[in-house]
């Protein structure tokens, strides 16, 4: 493994080709181990841009199951001197991972690693792959708050990628961030339409939106941020964005009085601060979806059918 996770020569061809063999437990959980004994003893030496592009790969790659999820009798190895597997009647495992030994190993390098540095791609992989795959492993997720509080702060394609961290944060371990959705609010921008992760950012968006614990009038600033959206938005995301407000709205009864305001019709009658930062100031709430109500003549008849209905 320390010829592949080297400080000199790119690996990374080499390092991609394991991918199928991290599929095996026990293999899975050597190379952890590998690791984290490299990183350990290695703190003194610079990180070089090249030991960092061959250690991700593999970061990427190890996925441990939670403890009590772990299945010995069908895990798959890599090795096992006593059984062949492929001739048994079932599948007999003689290996048996250590959680508690894979946790210490994990903790070990993610909080060195996040010491070290790394490229604006490497810092983007970190903000996706620590929510999904380390924190639910780590002794005190609460250490990686300053991380994910910073690079929600930043702007741009940063905050969407920290968003999972951020929420994760305050919804398991008791961070306070009351300023969450002002943010969260403020990144529904025009850009958020060419922005690499709009998928990611939208599935995210729609989570953080689900609590019934939100109250209604925060709710419909985000629908009313939205449908002003819906005026500038690429056509091909419209749809996307129509459907997102309609399960919004089936989601909190109490909005659809948005549809029914015969009191604003347009911009000029539009109560609707789009330029507040506060989503609770921006008199969502008194106003009305005209802009939904626009898109009736779309050129894109499914655009004007789904607003139809």
């Amino acid at each position: 493994m320390r010829e592949l996770v080297t400080y000199t020569v790119d690996r990374r061809q080499l390092i991609y080709l394991l991918k199928e063999y991290m599929e095996y437990q026990d293999f899975m959980f050597y190379t952890l181990m590998i690791l984290s004994d490299m990183v350990r003893k290695d703190k003194k030496k610079n990180k070089t841009d090249v030991f960092m592009n061959n250690l991700f790969p593999l970061l990427e790659q190890i996925d441990i199951p939670l403890e009590g999820e772990y299945n010995y009798k069908s895990c798959k190895l890599f090795l096992d001197p006593e059984h062949d597997q492929e001739m048994a009647a079932e599948p007999v495992c003689g290996f048996t991972l250590s959680y508690d030994k894979a946790q210490k190993a994990l903790n070990v390098i993610w909080l060195e690693v996040l010491k070290f540095p790394m490229s604006v791609d490497l810092y983007r992989r970190c903000l996706i792959l620590i929510p999904e795959r380390v924190m639910q492993h780590l002794y005190n997720p609460a250490r990686f708050t300053d991380f994910f509080m910073e690079s929600y702060n930043m702007g741009g394609s940063i905050s969407l990628l920290a968003l999972q961290g951020v929420f994760i944060l305050m919804n398991k371990h008791n961070l306070e961030y009351p300023d969450f959705y002002t943010k969260l609010y403020a990144l529904l921008e025009p850009n958020i339409f060419h922005a690499k992760y709009k998928p990611r950012f939208f599935i995210l968006l729609d989570k953080f939106l689900s609590s019934s614990h939100i109250p209604e009038y925060l709710v419909a600033a985000f629908v009313k941020r939205l449908a002003r959206l819906t005026l500038v938005a690429p056509a091909p995301c419209l749809v996307l964005v129509l459907k997102f407000i309609v399960n919004l709205l089936l989601r909190f009864p109490g909005l659809k009085k948005l549809i029914h305001n015969p009191f604003v019709k347009g911009m000029e009658d539009d109560p609707y601060d789009a330029g507040e930062p506060n989503p609770v100031r921006s008199k969502a709430t008194e106003s009305s979806l005209w802009e939904i109500a626009s898109l009736q003549n779309h050129v894109l008849p499914v655009v004007s059918r789904l607003q139809d209905s």
